[in-house]
């Protein structure tokens, strides 16, 4: 994208927060960490979702499930500059700048709600999202 990203961030929230206890052992700190990202928009009114989904597992057991979602709203020329035909493409780099912003307000909403817990050490480690989101995001339009 040429010119400058035009939005402004309009809310995030907790859309599900689930800490299931099975006895866990403290000392036992090997855990798995499934990470998911989808997205939504609404072209007519600017409106772009990223709804960013986190599981600790341990073993086949859910230990814990957060799920947070950003909505930021694109001026009218980011919009227009994303439409292409019948889908919405974001570059790359704009994906990850969104989803970035997303998993590190995830991070900081998991230390507070974590803060006073046994469950404080829990942290959800800083990743490199270039690995993970290395094309455009397309969205067929309706």
């Amino acid at each position: 994208m040429k010119e400058s990203l035009g939005y402004k961030s309009l809310n995030i929230k907790t859309n599900q927060f689930a800490l299931i206890d099975h006895g866990l052992d403290q000392n036992d700190n090997v855990m798995q960490i499934k990470n998911s990202y989808s997205y939504g928009i609404e072209p007519d009114n600017g409106m772009f979702e990223c709804i960013h989904s986190c599981t600790f597992l341990k073993g086949d057991k859910i230990i814990m499930k957060i799920e947070t979602q950003a909505t930021y709203q694109l001026n009218e020329a980011s919009m227009k500059s994303f439409i292409k035909g019948d889908k919405f493409v974001m570059p790359t780099e704009v994906v990850k700048h969104f989803t970035s912003m997303l998993y590190g307000a995830t991070r900081g909403i998991l230390v507070c709600k974590l803060e006073g817990t046994r469950y404080a050490s829990f942290v959800l480690p800083p990743i490199n999202l270039g690995e993970t989101i290395n094309k455009p995001l397309e969205l067929f339009l309706n």
